[in-house]
């Protein structure tokens, strides 16, 4: 069933996906098909609140997303973000209070965050929850999933790396035990960040009504078609269907928004998903458009707590650290120290390899998450790095070969026209200019690295993951 491709209308990033596709998996864009081009690529770019970020996308390739790091340093743009970042330490500060400023600046999110996800009983909201979890059903802190009623209350799944971030299963409004009348106060509405509206059929009158509810609050709601594989599968199976698979998809999306526009929720944003399968459909699309709704800080919050289950969250995750590559480079040039070999240039290694283990940690490539995938595999954990490549879990195994690594980069000539980059504060550091600029380019070449290799392990733990349950099936 392979399904045709269409282009990313948005033109800084071109990225191909279904033709069926509303929003881009590379960078949320929402895109809209004229009906009688259902299953053609034509589309138009309707994004009106382009993020600031995305002037910067390429393409979903790590390295060809991050292509200034093969380029180039700006020096404008390095003075200004040196400007930035400096700008709250005082001109008589010491090194040591820079530092403390430095650090302040790059401390890891620990604001709260609520989601609710509301929806009948049988529409697959425990299972939409562990997949946003990254956990499969009978996992440790995994949301019980059955064939009967297991959501008799609200219930919170946290995440067990990040307990800032909470997963409400709520019950769907309308039952004897949770009617309209009470319904908001009795869900404690008001705790929720936002809230996604789950079903796994026609988008029903409850759900309009809570959709309204939500509207008339101003809080943020989603609408998420789950068992998307089963309607497809029954619609081929049907001997009278004439349609292919992005006609099916098309006429689905269409129909709920259709149905809910009828019902009076103007503009809704409608996400087709496969709970057992995060890289299908809508998903990545999903994920890209929960993280990019929030306000800055919860936005960081959310890309940080999020598992690594699609290649929106890989892209929003580099995104954050992208934003840190200049505060991370301040501090390694301050405290420079290690030469990096036939460069002559010194810089804070243990920091340069602390943030790129921190890549590593978040796109779960690290090597603890790497064991519990060798372990899946039935393979070594050296084997499974070395057959796939991932050099960066090499890099990092000491000092010598993260030097090693930095001296092949060609640091001399990248930073040859920025050295006359002049650091506020510490800028009578003879060394520290240099060493900024070297830090800079150093983290983007290892954050394009960390993010390649991210979407390739993503690839195999879907694989693996899809096994198993064809196996348990």
């Amino acid at each position: 069933m392979e399904m045709s491709k269409q282009k990313c209308p948005n033109p800084s990033c071109k990225s191909l996906m279904e033709n069926t596709f509303r929003f881009c998996g590379n960078c949320g864009t929402k895109i809209q098909c004229d009906s009688q081009d259902a299953g053609s690529s034509k589309a138009n770019y309707l994004r009106p609140n382009v993020d600031s970020e995305e002037h910067a996308r390429k393409t979903n390739n790590g390295e060809g997303y991050l292509n200034s790091a093969e380029e180039e340093l700006n020096p404008m743009e390095l003075q200004a973000m040196a400007n930035d970042v400096l700008a709250t330490a005082s001109e008589d500060a010491d090194i040591e209070k820079v530092r403390n400023t430095l650090e302040e600046n790059v401390i890891e999110p620990t604001v709260p965050l609520h989601i609710g996800i509301v929806g009948e009983s049988g529409t697959g909201k425990s299972s939409f929850i562990n997949a946003m979890l990254g956990l499969r059903s009978g996992d440790v802190g995994a949301a019980k999933v059955g064939l009967f009623e297991t959501t008799l209350k609200r219930t919170e799944y946290k995440h067990s790396g990040y307990p800032n971030l909470v997963f409400w299963d709520v019950p769907g409004v309308g039952t004897i035990n949770f009617p309209k009348e009470t319904y908001l106060d009795t869900i404690e509405f008001e705790v929720y960040d936002f809230f996604i509206l789950v079903t796994a059929s026609r988008f029903k009158e409850n759900d309009t009504w809570l959709a309204k509810q939500i509207i008339n609050r101003k809080k943020k709601f989603y609408f998420v078609r789950a068992k998307v594989d089963f309607d497809i599968q029954c619609e081929l199976n049907n001997s009278a269907n004439k349609d292919n698979v992005d006609e099916l998809l098309f006429k689905l999306r269409q129909d709920s928004e259709d149905q809910l526009k009828q019902s009076g929720v103007h503009k809704p944003d409608v996400f087709l998903v496969n709970n057992m399968n995060t890289q299908t459909y809508d998903f990545s699309a999903l994920t890209t458009k929960l993280i990019t709704d929030l306000p800055d800080l919860k936005k960081m919050a959310l890309a940080w707590y999020m598992p690594a289950i699609t290649l929106g969250v890989l892209e929003q995750k580099m995104l954050y650290f992208k934003k840190r590559i200049f505060k991370i480079a301040l501090k390694s040039a301050i405290g420079a120290a290690v030469p990096i070999p036939f460069v002559g240039l010194a810089v804070d290694i243990d920091i340069l390899m602390t943030e790129t283990q921190l890549y590593k940690a978040q796109f779960e490539t690290d090597d603890k998450s790497m064991e519990v995938l060798a372990g899946n595999l039935g393979k070594p954990l050296s084997d499974l790095i070395n057959i796939n490549e991932i050099d960066s879990s090499i890099n990092l195994k000491s000092a010598t070969n993260f030097l090693n690594f930095c001296a092949g980069m060609g640091i001399a000539t990248a930073i040859s026209n920025s050295t006359k980059i002049v650091l506020p504060v510490i800028g009578s550091i003879v060394s520290a200019p240099a060493a900024y600029c070297a830090s800079v380019y150093i983290q983007r070449r290892m954050l394009a690295l960390c993010y390649a290799e991210a979407q390739k392990v993503l690839k195999i733990r879907t694989d693996v993951s899809q096994k198993a349950m064809m196996d348990d099936s």
